[in-house]
């Protein structure tokens, strides 16, 4: 039912460190044809947008406001590709998503914002955050839809979205396969 594009590291800052943040507009704009070609018109298209790699809670202003704009420049280029929803997903800074909620919301108007948070194996988003006050802090931002991705695995994630239940507005999770251990000398997701 939703087909989401190659889109999470695909802002300016993100690609920089590949040296391909001149070619932001054109991955982005690719990677939504690219789904929707795929999805045969049968699924909505999620825009896959994660953090910038600024380190939100230390930054200066100014390092906030290039981090803004980046989330600014590449919600602008996937609304405008004609996606049907904005995901929002793997942030670690409240501030940051808080942002990039605030940044979706103003960009496409229209366009529902699902917003995930990362929380830690003790279920606790940034910060020490608890899950309710995130989904209340999501919900205050404007998030369409709110819940948590990534970090831990499903054992852990579901106590985390049980604990968002009730708070305004439908939840999302979507664990990672579990944390990694290292087996002889390898990482693997046991």
């Amino acid at each position: 039912q939703v087909i989401e594009t190659d889109t999470f590291g695909a802002n300016r800052i993100a690609l920089a460190r590949h040296g391909l943040a001149d070619q932001m507009t054109q991955i982005n704009k690719t990677a939504v044809r690219l789904a929707r070609e795929a999805s045969g018109g049968r699924a909505w298209i999620a825009a896959a947008v994660g953090p910038t790699g600024v380190r939100y809670a230390i930054a200066t202003e100014a390092e906030r406001r290039r981090a803004r704009l980046a989330l600014a420049e590449q919600i602008d280029t996937l609304v405008i590709a004609g996606v049907d929803v904005i995901l929002l997903e793997t942030f670690t800074s409240i501030l940051e998503l808080e942002t990039a909620i605030g940044v979706a919301k103003e960009r496409g108007p229209k366009v529902p914002v699902i917003a995930q948070h990362v929380f830690d194996a003790a279920g606790k988003g940034d910060g020490g955050l608890a899950p309710s006050e995130v989904a209340d802090r999501l919900v205050a931002a404007g998030a369409d839809v709110i819940g948590g991705n990534c970090g831990v695995g499903p054992a852990e994630l579901y106590g985390v979205g049980t604990a968002m239940i009730g708070r305004g507005k439908p939840e999302i999770v979507q664990p990672n396969a579990g944390l990694p251990a290292s087996v002889e000398g390898r990482t693997l997701y046991v």
